[in-house]
């Protein structure tokens, strides 16, 4: 029984699995890499005018009561924020 299911495991995990994995890890590191920078900027009083998940094309996004853009755009690879520059 171990044996179909580690079998099934490694079938999956050069597939599909072994995609969608790292994608999602890369997903979760540049979300936490860019909120923290944006959180950072904001605890120093610096303004944020822009929050992306992904690069591209907006699909969907918000303003906030600090003026700061939030939104997830097309290409799903990284993220940015865009400080205000004095």
């Amino acid at each position: 029984m171990a044996d179909v299911f580690l079998n099934s495991f490694n079938t999956l995990s050069h597939g599909f699995i072994g995609y969608i994995i790292p994608f999602l890890f890369v997903r979760r590191s540049s979300f936490s890499s860019t909120s923290s920078d944006t959180s950072g900027a904001r605890w120093a009083g610096v303004k944020v005018l822009t929050f992306s998940l992904g690069f591209g094309p907006e699909l969907a996004g918000f303003n906030d009561r600090h003026g700061t853009r939030w939104k997830i755009s097309a290409i799903p690879l990284g993220g940015y924020r865009q400080i205000l520059r004095r």
